[in-house]
């Protein structure tokens, strides 16, 4: 069958086939593709010479009378003009001579017409039947290629058919004086390549004036064809009238001739726009024009479009080239493509669906191709459109014919046949839909699975695409094959991903998605259908509603079960879900109690520490590495969105990783519509090494699949990929693209910064099979301990190993708040040295927790193992105990580290506060004076034993009993013996410690002072009742410690490096606080104080570490670096009476360790001075007593006493009255200089004084 339109044979086609006019389209035929009514018969629409119209209007002259045609008169000649647009003048033009109804005479009149027509006919011309023929001579005339004649022709029957009223032949006659026109311009060309704008040239303005007075008739033509019986239906084959059979789908209008007037009308608009095409292709009219107007082709220099928008993409630099050129061709033209598109936009008015289907589809595909030479893409999208729909229409119907004749058979049957066509009925039943055009065997005995054609599927599919292209929808890739994937990245450290601004109207691309959905499910192509439906999903969902994406959702895997049922070539389904589907991923950190912790091999090693606190050698963890372990289950939890608004179902969900091998189990699982939601996957790692997760694998219930890598971006990455972003945004926005250009963005390339690390991904670190122990019991009464203030108790804990790792290492480490705030405390730096030491006294030998570790513990696979931990109860304290345990003997000597898992048992803490120290007092233990006699106020003797602190004198009974307090057997037996140790130890080498103790409970308590390294040890015990406050007294021996040890700085028991002192004090200064802290120390090693609760066996320890050593018990407790003794003593060795001489005896002991040299001072003094002596006595010595008189020197210097030496001086007195006198003995060092001495300059020693003498004068 010939082509409707040879112009659009395919689009590379450069030179189309030669005819008279510049398009295809018959003139008087139209053929009708699918058969008369399913008949199979061709049938054809002609206009016949002995038609009539359906009104004939009067003429406004009388008729043209025939006469003898007569020869023609020669030519003039006529000299050829160098204009080459200028026809010959032999033709003059129709606008410089009077129209045809002008010439004509009036009635009455001689005519001029029947003059042109005896030239060309002898014929009587008459009716309509004149100016048919002169048409039809004309036609015969341009065939010949004698266009002058054929312009007198067609202008003389255009004129007659005017007359008549014969509208019709009118138009084809007008139309025909224009081809000629071509035809004469044709003939005077001159061969240059030179052309005027279509507007400045007379000629084809002519032209396009006929083809419009032509297309103006066709417009207001009447039916050619009346609908009365007397005039047969054309579309008759043999002249007879045929009703068409009742199943026949393509329905011939029959009868008006409606379809050949729309079929005349829409091509005369298709020549007229390819007329002006030419001219404008060629840039003007001229003899190029000319040349191509009468091939029938573009001229060669006219740049051909793209056949794809990829292609045009691809070659943008050669499309920005081709329009550019179109621009050009437009300026010199004078002629724009959208008013040579016009005329072709007229051709697709309402009136072309008169004409058969097929004649509609050839005026399309005549539009597409003259919209695409217009690089006119909207208008070729909007064509296309219809095209599509037009041509699936007519496949399917033409296949539901074709369904159809192999069912019924054919209309053009011999009955001789008829037989044979019942013998096949079942065969041709049986075939029925499967559009092979043969039969098949019975069905009776076949199984047949009908298969429907898919022949021209994808040639449609492929119109659909381009036109989708063209206006901006983006289709998903088939893949060429079943394993075939699509892997997308969520984040691109490289390359930053920037979002171009959206292109198209999506109203309109939801429209044309939903169309073409509708053509593939009509074809059916199952293949097609799942293209289109998860590119809509992807690129409009969010302009298609919840029900047209739940639409969408069920019928794309309706279409995947059929191409898979039917084993149809389709490779895999490519990941059609937008945006990022996965947005994070976190592997969850082990539970405290399995976190491996990794330890160098030299922890353990014997005798190896590290002194330093803070040892910059180490290497560091890697930060951001996550220690897993072998063959044990890990979480890693996935952040998954789902954009649509139906619930979007995962087959599978599995982590990408890289390194050991990390098994997991694919998850399977629906998310929720427009949501967010977190997934756990679980795994495990199934040997030791390193493990990168890179990111997520999912795959779809309809197989697509797909890889999203999530680098870790940390701060500094994140501003390296925002800036490249907004680098590329920049640069990206500085390229304008105008109109369709914008669907395709520019590519800007970001410029790698030098030095930028590569991305890094999630790092774990797994290690070796580890033990794993818990607590299987304790005896504790839910984790808490009920404790008296510095009660000691043991807490058993019973460990059991449920792995199949034995545990061969336990460590127990304590922790606790009193150790928290002292550590806090000396961290601050505010601290004296004093304090700092107290506070690590505290921590390391007086802790909370405490356990012997010098055993080794070893618990097999299931077995069990107890461990003992002593507690100490503080006032306000809680704690835990951290058990590290691991398996460190693997057989591998070279192990540099091992790893350890740690348990942490909580112990709350009930400590009850019972016991307080007042205050710690230090008090000098002397003899009495030989007639020294006191009487106690309840009567009994004080045996002469004091208490002397320089200041005051208290007899011992009186520290010793209280009448008040209950008494014990056992305390009053303690009470003897401290008092016998009292007089045994009373020679001034001796201090007596006294306590104050406070109960501030409400049970009794028995307080034990303890006194060490002395003669031997000494203990003192009272009993102290609830509210009550007692005093304990102990005897001491006077401390003297070396001077080696008194130099020695403060320590420090903790390991704090570089403590430095923030006072600025003088070395006295230091010395005097150093020269406390040693003796303090000292005194607090030497006596302690402990407490048992009578009637039960709990007991504890008291710390005296609270109290404060004053500068004034330190003189107590110091031993006398010059001990000075004065004795008074009767020379008949009696009472010291008056009015008889008495010896003064000072004896002075060197315990320094350097020799000294006395000298002796020996001061009486009056009864109002004892108690406040002079501060200066080398400068204000006071006045003797008046009633003593001496015999001897009472200042002298002795000679020098080496260490351990003594010397005396011995002055004789008279007490001249009875009553109480006093003395004292001054001793000065004239080798050694006072440090505290500020006297004007004048070089002062040291000076010592004795003990105050008190004489009762009988």
């Amino acid at each position: 069958m010939p082509e409707m339109f040879p112009s659009s044979g395919t689009p590379t086609e450069i030179t189309r086939p030669r005819s008279s006019t510049p398009t295809g389209l018959p003139h008087s035929q139209s053929f009708d593709r699918l058969g008369s009514a399913g008949m199979g018969i061709t049938l054809t629409r002609a206009l016949t010479p002995g038609g009539r119209p359906t009104s004939v209007q009067a003429p406004s002259l009388p008729p043209v009378t025939p006469s003898a045609i007569s020869p023609a008169p020669a030519p003039v000649p006529v000299a050829t003009s160098s204009n080459p647009f200028r026809r010959s003048t032999a033709i003059s033009s129709p606008f410089s001579r009077t129209s045809s109804a002008a010439s004509l005479p009036s009635a009455g009149s001689p005519s001029p017409a029947p003059q042109v027509a005896v030239k060309y006919t002898s014929a009587t011309l008459t009716g309509v039947a004149g100016g048919r023929l002169m048409k039809v001579l004309g036609d015969i005339y341009l065939l010949i290629g004698l266009h002058g004649d054929a312009i007198k022709c067609y202008e003389d029957g255009a004129e007659r058919s005017r007359v008549v009223g014969d509208v019709l032949w009118e138009a084809v006659a007008r139309e025909g004086r224009a081809a000629a026109g071509v035809g004469e311009a044709w003939e005077a060309r001159d061969g240059s390549d030179r052309s005027q704008a279509f507007s400045n040239s007379p000629i084809p303005v002519e032209i396009l004036a006929h083809y419009l007075s032509a297309l103006a008739c066709l417009s207001r033509a009447p039916l050619p064809y009346p609908p009365t019986i007397l005039s047969p239906s054309p579309m008759a084959a043999s002249g007879s009238l045929v009703i068409p059979h009742a199943s026949a789908t393509h329905a011939v209008p029959v009868g008006t001739g409606e379809g050949l007037l729309a079929f005349l009308y829409t091509g005369l608009s298709l020549r007229i726009a390819h007329f002006l095409l030419v001219i404008w292709s060629a840039g003007g009219w001229g003899s190029i024009a000319l040349s191509s107007l009468m091939s029938h082709s573009l001229p060669r220099s006219f740049p051909l479009p793209h056949d794809t928008a990829a292609e045009s993409e691809k070659n943008s630099h050669t499309g920005r080239r081709r329009r550019r050129y179109l621009s050009l061709l437009s300026s010199r033209s004078g002629l724009t493509r959208h008013s040579v598109f016009a005329h072709t936009a007229g051709a697709l008015g309402p009136h072309h669906r008169a004409m058969t289907k097929p004649e509609q589809l050839a005026v399309h595909v005549e539009a597409i191709w003259l919209a695409r030479w217009l690089d006119l893409p909207r208008h070729e999208a909007g064509i296309t459109r219809e095209v599509v729909k037009r041509i699936g229409v007519m496949i399917v119907e033409g296949r539901e014919e074709t369904r159809r004749r192999l069912a019924s058979g054919f209309s053009h049957q011999v009955h001789g046949a008829h037989h044979s066509m019942d013998a096949d009925a079942d065969a041709a039943a049986a075939s029925v839909g499967l559009g092979l055009g043969m039969t098949v065997g019975s069905a009776h005995s076949v199984a047949v699975r009908r298969r429907e054609s898919t022949e021209g599927n994808d040639a449609v599919i492929r119109l659909f695409e381009r036109a989708c292209t063209i206006m901006g929808v983006n289709l998903l890739p088939l893949p060429e094959s079943h394993s075939a994937s699509i892997s997308t990245s969520a984040t691109n450290s490289t390359e930053p991903e920037v979002r171009p601004p959206r292109f198209g109207w999506p109203e309109l691309q939801v429209e044309m998605i939903k169309e073409g959905i509708a053509v593939a499910e009509a074809l059916p192509d199952p293949t097609a259908v799942i293209r289109l439906c998860l590119s809509a999903l992807r690129s409009l969902h969010p302009y298609l509603n919840a029900t047209s994406q739940g639409h969408l959702a069920k019928m794309y895997p309706q279409a995947l079960a059929t191409v898979r049922r039917r084993g149809m070539n389709f490779g895999a389904v490519p990941w059609w879900v937008p945006g990022k589907v996965v947005l994070s991923v976190e592997i969850a950190s082990l539970a405290t109690n399995r976190l491996p912790v990794e330890h160098s091999a030299a922890e353990i090693a014997p005798g190896k520490k590290d002194p330093f606190l803070y040892n910059p050698r180490l290497k560091a963890a890697e930060a951001g590495t996550t220690v897993l372990v072998a063959n044990e289950q890990v979480d890693v939890f996935v952040t998954l969105s789902n954009p649509f608004t139906f619930d979007l179902e995962l087959a599978d969900l599995s982590l990408v990783t890289t390194g050991v091998p990390f098994i997991t189990s694919p998850l399977p699982l629906i998310l929720p519509a427009t949501s967010v939601q977190t997934v756990r996957v679980s795994g495990l790692a199934s040997s030791a090494g390193a493990l990168q997760i890179r990111g997520v694998s999912a795959r779809l219930v309809d197989g697509a699949t797909t890889e999203v890598l999530l680098p870790v971006m940390d701060d500094a990455a994140k501003q390296r990929t925002d800036k490249r972003r907004f680098r590329v945004a920049a640069e990206t926005a500085k390229i304008k693209r105008i109109g369709l250009d914008a669907r395709f963005p520019p590519a800007v390339e970001p410029q790698r910064e030098s030095g930028v690390p590569e991305d890094r991904w999630l790092e774990c670190k797994v290690v070796d099979e580890q033990p794993l122990v818990w607590i299987k019991k304790t005896n504790l009464t839910h984790g808490t301990v009920m404790l008296y203030n510095g009660e000691t108790s043991t807490i058993k804990i019973t460990l059991e190993n449920s792995s199949a790792v034995p545990v061969d290492f336990i460590k127990l480490s304590f922790d606790d708040s009193t150790a928290r705030e002292a550590q806090t405390l000396v961290a601050e730096g505010e601290l004296s040295p004093e304090q700092a030491y107290e506070l690590d006294w505290d921590t390391v030998n007086s802790p909370v927790f405490s356990c012997d570790q010098t055993k080794e513990v070893s618990i097999p696979p299931g077995g069990r193992s107890t461990l003992s931990v002593k507690c100490l109860g503080k006032v306000g304290t809680d704690g835990s105990i951290r058990i590290d345990y691991g398996y460190v003997n693997r057989g591998n000597s070279d192990v540099k580290s091992f790893h350890t898992r740690q348990i942490t048992f909580p112990v709350l803490f009930t400590v009850y506060h019972t016991l307080e120290i007042n205050q710690l007092d230090l008090a000098r233990l002397v003899g009495p004076p030989a007639a020294a006699h006191a009487q106690l106020p309840n009567g009994g003797e004080a045996h002469g034993l004091t208490a002397n602190d320089g200041k005051l004198s208290v007899p011992l009974s009186a520290a010793t009993s209280r009448p008040t307090t209950p008494r014990r057997g056992s305390f009053v037996l303690g009470e003897d013996a401290l008092r016998q140790k009292l007089q045994e130890e009373s020679d001034g080498r001796h201090c007596l410690v006294s306590v104050g103790v406070r109960n501030v409970y409400g049970v009794p308590f028995e307080v034990t002072l303890t006194r060490n390294y002395d003669d031997g040890p000494l203990v003192v015990s009272r009993l102290v009742p609830p509210g009550a406050t007692e005093r304990i007294i102990i005897p001491l021996s006077r401390l003297s410690l070396p001077k080696d040890v008194l130099d020695k700085p403060i320590p420090s028991l903790t390991d704090r490096q570089y403590v430095v002192d923030k006072n600025k004090r003088s070395s006295h200064q230091v010395k005097a606080e150093r020269e406390l802290f040693w003796y303090r120390e000292e005194l607090l090693k030497r006596v302690t104080a402990t407490w048992v609760e009578p009637g039960s066996l709990r007991g504890g320890s008291l710390s005296l570490r609270e109290q404060i050593l004053s500068s004034d018990m330190l003189d107590v407790l110091r031993e006398d670096e010059v001990e000075v003794r004065l004795a008074v003593s009767a020379r008949d060795g009696g009472d010291v009476r008056a009015t008889e001489f008495v010896d003064v005896r000072v004896e002075v002991v060197n315990h320094l360790e350097q020799p000294l040299v006395p000298r002796i001072r020996l001061e009486p003094l009056s009864p109002d001075s004892w108690t406040s002596p002079s501060p200066n006595p080398r400068r204000n010595v006071p006045s003797f007593p008046r009633h003593i008189v001496f015999d001897g020197v009472l200042s002298t210097t002795l000679p020098s006493l080496s260490h351990d030496a003594t010397g005396s001086h011995a002055v004789g007195a008279m007490f001249l009255a009875q009553g109480e006198f006093a003395f004292r003995a001054v001793v000065d060092d004239l080798q050694s200089q006072d440090p505290d001495s500020t006297s004007m300059g004048e070089r002062v020693g040291k000076v010592y004084f004795s003990p105050l003498l008190h004489v009762h004068v009988k």
